[in-house]
């Protein structure tokens, strides 16, 4: 196979030369599969096996792709519902701004594109800056 004709194509990212072993994203893929068939020699072309192959490898990367957004989506939505569950709790906080451990009462949850953020005394913050949380505002819980 001629592949004089790749010589076009853009070359590899930095990301892709440190972690040579990661697969072809989804444009890579579908403009090398185009560049087979436009340069695939006329008297001996891709066998249909070959070709249904390379067709499921498009499917799962695809598929892949659509199942690490969905997870993302879940993960998101699970945080915010943990921020939300702090809503008017007391809890022990680092300061984004300071670094010091401060007390507050959790007054709402946001979802950024940084992560959930909940506002505490009117500080945006992260929801893992949280160490502590107390059953209601001012009430701690003790066992019995």
């Amino acid at each position: 196979m001629d592949v004089s004709a790749l010589s076009g194509l853009a070359a590899p990212t930095q990301a892709q030369q440190a972690a040579p072993d990661q697969e072809l994203d989804r444009d890579a893929f579908l403009q090398l599969l185009v560049e087979q068939m436009r340069n695939q020699d006329p008297l001996e072309p891709v066998g249909n096996e070959d070709f249904i192959a390379q067709l499921a490898q498009f499917t799962a990367l695809e598929n892949s792709e659509l199942s690490a957004d969905r997870l993302g989506s879940l993960v998101q939505i699970e945080q915010l519902g943990q921020g939300a569950a702090l809503v008017g709790r007391k809890v022990s906080y680092r300061s984004p701004t300071s670094g010091e451990v401060l007390p507050g009462i959790v007054s709402g949850a946001e979802l950024t594109e940084n992560g959930v953020l909940v506002d505490v005394g009117g500080e945006r913050v992260p929801l893992a800056n949280v160490l502590r949380v107390d059953d209601a505002a001012g009430a701690t819980s003790q066992a019995d």
